[in-house]
């Protein structure tokens, strides 16, 4: 049975199933708080409540692991927002098309965990082609989708001298990472949503009529 040992196959079948879910759930959080390097193998099987045998019957190391993570975790802060901005595209005569990008992107901003956004933040600055590209070609899917939508809804403004959409776009995204990541716990509810508002405001202000905006 070589690999397989005494297991049958629809006995390996359901200790995928169960045992797979729980070593990427265990690496989210834990790749979240310490970083690739600082999490092993013996962690991710505790964290799983599993054993280092079911751990190699899933993956073949740690960075295995770590590949799978952030496929995931960008599944889901991603998907929520290419969702909203097609439903939005296909509204383009709407009156408030910017009103409705804010309530979008604001949707998607509260659909972040903290673990996503440190790892999206991580992954983002890493040194690791791979993880960097791969983050950027996700979160460039939306921000070409944001501008062409509101292009289309004759939003944006394009002119010489002005900063790029995209530029305004990019940086609205990696701020909003960023604060999710160093949200204080000693602001309120109200205060941390008066923060993200005024947030949305300072580089959609950039995004929609090509101005960069002056710092604070």
């Amino acid at each position: 049975m070589g690999r397989c040992g005494p297991l049958g196959r629809a006995e390996l079948a359901k200790t995928k199933t169960s045992v797979e879910p729980r070593i990427v759930e265990a690496g989210i959080e834990l790749f979240s708080e310490r970083g690739f390097h600082g999490v092993r193998q013996q962690d991710l099987v505790r964290g799983a409540d599993t054993t280092l045998h079911s751990f190699y019957l899933h993956f073949a190391d740690t960075k295995a692991v770590f590949d799978v993570v952030l496929d995931t975790v960008i599944r889901r802060a991603l998907d929520l927002g290419k969702l909203a901005l097609m439903i939005l595209s296909q509204g383009k005569d709407m009156r408030d098309s910017a009103g409705v990008a804010r309530f979008v992107i604001r949707q998607w901003y509260e659909s972040l965990t903290l673990p996503t956004a440190r790892l999206l933040v991580y992954a983002g600055l890493s040194k690791n082609k791979k993880w960097k590209r791969q983050v950027e070609d996700h979160l460039g899917g939306i921000i070409d989708l944001l501008v062409k939508t509101l292009a289309g809804a004759k939003l944006v403004q394009d002119a010489d001298g002005q900063i790029k959409p995209e530029v305004a776009a990019k940086a609205l995204i990696w701020t909003l990472l960023h604060f999710k990541i160093n949200e204080s716990e000693s602001r309120t509810e109200k205060e941390q949503e008066q923060a993200v508002e005024e947030i949305l405001s300072h580089w959609l202000h950039a995004f929609l009529a090509g101005q960069a905006p002056k710092p604070e």
